[in-house]
C-alpha cells in the first residue's frame, strides 16, 4: 500500500530556494519504504543486512565565473571524486535501520582555496506498521552548494538536521502526517559573501483525501521558529503557513500538482517588528506527448529569507522543460528558468537595496545510462542576473561531466 507524503515546503522553499527542477515536481513524495526491494538490489547482502557502494566523478569541467561576480570573474577547471556507501539492516518485519554516507574531494586547478575534503552522513530508523510508519532521522552535510537564487556562488556550508515523521492511513482514503524537524546551517566565513547562519525548528501537519485517482485534495499547516546569526545583530523569526492544494496520481500521462496558501513571516528589522502575509503559489504540470517525449512547466511564488541581509524578498520563477528518451540508454533534457526577486522598501534596512533582480538559467544534459552499472552525464549551463545594482549583475557558463559506477 502506497503511503503518500506531499512535499515538505517551508524549509526547502522559504529558507533555501534555487534553480532545482526537482522542487517543481511532486515527484519528491515519500512512499512507504520497500525494505525487501532495497535489500534485493543491494550489491552485498547477508540475511537481513545489505551494503551498496557507489563510485563517481562529478562536476568534472570548466566554469568561467566561479563566484558569479560582475568584475574580475574567477575561471577554473574543477572536479569532485566521491565514494558513497548505503547500509541497510532489518531487525524484524517492522523495524529497520538505514545509513547513507559519502566522502568526497573537491579539486580546483587554479583556485585551491575552494577545494578540500567534504562529505555527508544520513541515519534513519524506521518502524513499519499495517496502516502507516514512523521515521527517526539525523543528518550531517559539509559541501560547496548554492544556497539560493540571490547568489550563484557556491560557499562552503555545513548543515545538521534531525526529525521525526509519523504517517497513518485512516480508513481507506484519508492520510494524516505529522512531522517535527530541527535544522542548522553554517557558512564558512572569510572566503565569499558574509552569509547568515540559520537554525530552524518546525512542525508540519498534512491531511490528504484520496477518494478519486485523478483528484487528491490536501491541507497543509506548518510553523517554524528561526534564529539568524549575523555580525550586525542576531535575529529571531517566526514563519507560519496554511495551504490547500490538489493533485493527481504521479503515474498518469498528464500529471498536475497545485498548491495555494498564505505564509506569515514575523521578525524584528532595525528595532521594528515586521509582519508580512504573503501569497504562496506552487503549480506543476507534465505531459507525455509520446512514449519518448514529455513536456513540463511550473510556477512558484513565495517569500524567501535573504541569506545576505536581515530582510526577505518575494521570489517568483517559471520552469519550462522537455525530456526526450532517445532510446533505452540515451536521454536528452533541456530546462529553462525565468525568475524575479523583489526586495520591498519595508523589508530592507538599507534603502539602497530596494530593487527587483531578474535572473535566467538554462541547463542542457545528455545522459547515457547502462541499467546494470554505469551512468554518464554531460551538462551545459548558463546563468544570468540583471539588477539595478551594477555589482550584482553577472553572467556564468558551466560545462561538466559526471561518471557514476554502481557495482
Amino acid at each position: 500500500m502506497r503511503i503518500l507524503a506531499l512535499m515538505w515546503i517551508i524549509t526547502g522553499l522559504v529558507f533555501a530556494q534555487g534553480n532545482d527542477r526537482e522542487r517543481f515536481r511532486s515527484g519528491n513524495i515519500n512512499d512507504r519504504p520497500d525494505v525487501d526491494s532495497e535489500l534485493a538490489l543491494s550489491f552485498w547482502r547477508s540475511g537481513r543486512f545489505g551494503l551498496d557502494p557507489t563510485l563517481s566523478i562529478r562536476d568534472a569541467g570548466y566554469e568561467d565565473n566561479i563566484t558569479f561576480q560582475a568584475e574580475e570573474p574567477l575561471e577554473d577547471e574543477h572536479a569532485t571524486a566521491q565514494i558513497r556507501l548505503t547500509a541497510l539492516a532489518r531487525f524484524s518485519s517492522r523495524f529497520f535501520f538505514k545509513s547513507d554516507g559519502s566522502y568526497q574531494y573537491d579539486w580546483f586547478n587554479q583556485h585551491s582555496e575552494f577545494g578540500g575534503h567534504r562529505g555527508d552522513l544520513n541515519l534513519g530508523f524506521y518502524g513499519l506498521f499495517k496502516r502507516g510508519y514512523i521515521r527517526f532521522e539525523a543528518g550531517y552535510d559539509r559541501k560547496l552548494r548554492n544556497p539560493s537564487s540571490e547568489i550563484n556562488e557556491r560557499p562552503l556550508q555545513t548543515s545538521r538536521n534531525g526529525g521525526v515523521l509519523f504517517q497513518h492511513l485512516i480508513g481507506v482514503n484519508n492520510l494524516v502526517e505529522v512531522e517535527a524537524t530541527h535544522w542548522e546551517l553554517e557558512f564558512q566565513k572569510g572566503t565569499l559573501s558574509q552569509l547568515l547562519d540559520q537554525k530552524d525548528d518546525g512542525i508540519r501537519t498534512l491531511w490528504v483525501l484520496r477518494n478519486f485517482k485523478n483528484l487528491w485534495p490536501f491541507l497543509e499547516l506548518s510553523h517554524h521558529d528561526v534564529d539568524f546569526t549575523s555580525d550586525e545583530a542576531p535575529r529571531q523569526a517566526e514563519t507560519s503557513q496554511g495551504a490547500l492544494g490538489f493533485r493527481n496520481d504521479f503515474s498518469e500521462r498528464t500529471h498536475f500538482n497545485f498548491k495555494a496558501g498564505v505564509i506569515r513571516l514575523s521578525y524584528i528589522l532595525a528595532e521594528d517588528e515586521v509582519t508580512d502575509n504573503s501569497l504562496s503559489l506552487e503549480g506543476y504540470l507534465s505531459h507525455k506527448v509520446t512514449r519518448r517525449v514529455s513536456l513540463e512547466t511550473g510556477y512558484v511564488r513565495q517569500p524567501v529569507y535573504s541569506v545576505s541581509n536581515l530582510g526577505h524578498y518575494i521570489s517568483s520563477r517559471i520552469l519550462a522543460g522537455t525530456n526526450i528518451q532517445m532510446n533505452r540508454n540515451w536521454r536528452w533534457t533541456l530546462d529553462a528558468y525565468f525568475g524575479t526577486n523583489r526586495y520591498d522598501e519595508k523589508f530592507e534596512v538599507d534603502p539602497n537595496l530596494v530593487r527587483t533582480d531578474d535572473y535566467f538559467s538554462s541547463r542542457m544534459t545528455v545522459e547515457w545510462n547502462n541499467a546494470k552499472a554505469l551512468r554518464a552525464v554531460i551538462a551545459f549551463e548558463i546563468n544570468q542576473r540583471d539588477s539595478p545594482i551594477p555589482e550584482l549583475e553577472a553572467d556564468q557558463f558551466r560545462v561538466g561531466f559526471e561518471l557514476t559506477y554502481r557495482p
